[in-house]
């Protein structure tokens, strides 16, 4: 998690707090001519080079992790990055993990977030006066700016400087045949996206009794038992299920039920960056777990379990208990092109879970990290067969935890207070 900015004949007259709480060991900036960079630093993996970063071409300002490279990622993207736009967009398109970045050569500016947009991103443009500015905070880019766009997911901007022309391109084409008739592939990716996300002594696992957390503590006990913490909500949460789960854990925590002493820094939260759910419930349970537990700690990186609703199950028991609206409705269909993309329709929306997450994660100097929404583990959920995937509730996940023998329950479980 980092916080960044960079303008674009906007002059910069003040870092705002949220961008340096973001990234609370280091700030630096860059300026010259018209053109301006800034970047907080959060280190998470291996040593972490200064931002604003530079190479024989252009300047990098970027935030996340991505898992292409067993080095630092930060010192790999620029090392892959040159003067060619089509350079840009061939490494974007090749990266895993969640991210957001910006590379600015003497031609073009070149912007974007991840296929789920996982890491917040901001921007004005424009192209009459020639001025843009982005930025990891919204009212960061208010205060500069009169007005701001949440970056999209799965798209990537690229703005040429001599006419300021934008041409928006699509990062991510899915593959949607359901052709393979077994979980092989899904459970090597998930096992990887695990693997990936996890560093040792500063991660701390989301565990819930629900089916999403579960699956992804069980994966972790797998490699990191003896290396891993859990921390859990007593909540709204199947009792029985998360004392088995909490048993098996050499470094479980308990948040306590009451998060009342939490209110006043949602209320703060929503007062600064004006999104209304960071202030309700789940995000008082997020804000108070933080505060509790990862800070005290010095925990860099918090493990969640969203995108298992969204992306494998479309909230199927919702439909029928609460009326929620989604486009799957009864069973996967045959042609998947027939919904997709399902995951932010009406109701079933990915992007305010994570726009949610990494607000409040990043308030905290804290990065969210999603094994769930990993690149090559949707793209082998989507291969599977329709037969598959209409086999039973999140079937691949309850699959996994059975072949491991975690305990599990289908009823479905809520995280809040």
């Amino acid at each position: 998690m980092c916080g960044y900015y960079y303008s674009y004949n906007i002059p910069i007259t003040k870092v705002t707090d949220s961008i340096l709480l973001r990234g609370p060991e280091a700030f630096c900036k860059l300026d010259y001519d018209n053109e301006h960079f800034g970047h907080a630093l959060l280190s998470t993996r291996g040593t972490s080079p200064q931002q604003p970063i530079q190479n024989n071409t252009g300047t990098l300002v970027y935030n996340g992790s991505t898992y292409n490279s067993s080095h630092n990622d930060t010192q790999w993207i620029v090392d892959n990055l040159d003067n060619r736009v089509e350079t840009t967009v061939e490494l974007i398109k090749s990266l895993v993990g969640e991210y957001s970045l910006t590379y600015v050569t003497d031609t073009h500016i070149v912007f974007c977030v991840d296929q789920w947009s996982s890491k917040n991103l901001f921007f004005y443009y424009n192209k009459e006066n020639k001025s843009f500015i982005v930025g990891s905070t919204v009212d960061f880019v208010l205060d500069h700016a009169p007005s701001a766009v949440r970056a999209q997911e799965n798209k990537i901007y690229i703005i040429d400087k001599h006419t300021f022309d934008l041409d928006i391109q699509t990062t991510t084409e899915w593959n949607l045949s359901q052709t393979v008739h077994n979980y092989d592939s899904v459970f090597e990716a998930f096992e990887q996206a695990i693997k990936d996300r996890h560093e040792p002594n500063i991660t701390t696992y989301m565990l819930s009794s629900g089916i999403d957390a579960g699956a992804i503590v069980c994966c972790a006990r797998k490699f990191y038992n003896d290396d891993m913490f859990t921390v859990s909500k007593i909540g709204r949460e199947d009792p029985e299920i998360l004392a088995k789960r909490m048993r098996l854990q050499h470094k479980p925590l308990i948040d306590r039920a009451d998060d009342s002493s939490t209110i006043p820094e949602t209320e703060a939260m929503y007062k600064r960056y004006g999104v209304e759910y960071t202030r309700r419930h789940t995000a008082q349970a997020t804000t108070a777990i933080l505060q509790n537990h990862y800070v005290p700690r010095k925990q860099k990186i918090c493990i969640s379990g969203i995108g298992g609703d969204e992306l494998y199950d479309d909230y199927q028991p919702d439909k029928l208990s609460r009326g929620r609206v989604g486009k799957i409705i009864g069973s996967w269909p045959s042609d998947l092109r027939t919904i997709y993309p399902w995951h932010n329709y009406a109701d079933s929306r990915l992007h305010r879970q994570i726009h949610r997450s990494d607000t409040i994660c990043g308030h905290h100097g804290i990065e969210g990290r999603y094994p769930l929404v990993d690149q090559r583990l949707f793209q082998c959920f989507l291969n599977t067969t329709v037969e598959l995937k209409n086999a039973g509730y999140k079937h691949w996940l309850v699959s996994y935890m059975q072949e491991h023998d975690y305990p599990v329950t289908l009823n479905k479980t809520r995280f809040a207070s």
